[in-house]
């Protein structure tokens, strides 16, 4: 039987963060791959033929009444622009709908805007600054 070509599960935090870390924060310090709510947070991974590429950290939110913020989505580079990071989003989508999520919304690089266009997010208010990278809150609304 031929195993499946991803899957996507619930992983503990220790999993994520060194994932986080390569992509978000080469060279620099693991402790910024950290979040406030990490405990709390659900995350989860997705795997290529049994190998961690992405992963994304799910957090209750009420910015937009009831809604689902997702933090620290990374793919390793030797996986982007393979589609397993769409994936990984498109389960968080459907899990929000499934959960009765009203929002689900992120911080999102600019430079990432196209990808999250193509899932129907739309920015909400102006972009900020942080330690050099350009980023605005998107949202998409569920119900």
């Amino acid at each position: 039987m031929m195993k499946p070509e991803f899957e996507i599960k619930s992983v503990p935090l220790e999993v994520v963060l060194p994932i986080r870390q390569e992509v978000m924060y080469p060279g620099q310090a693991a402790e910024l791959a950290k979040v406030a709510g990490d405990e709390e947070a659900i995350h989860w991974g997705l795997f290529a033929t049994g190998k961690l590429v992405s992963v994304i950290s799910l957090f209750n939110s009420l910015k937009y009444g009831r809604s689902l913020q997702f933090r620290k989505f990374a793919t390793l580079a030797d996986y982007q622009g393979k589609g397993y990071g769409s994936r990984l989003l498109q389960e968080v989508l459907d899990y929000g709908i499934s959960q009765g999520y009203a929002v689900i919304w992120c911080n999102a690089r600019v430079s990432a805007l196209g990808f999250y266009n193509r899932f129907g997010f739309c920015q909400d208010g102006e972009a900020w600054q942080k330690n050099g990278i350009d980023y605005i809150i998107i949202k998409k609304v569920l119900r």
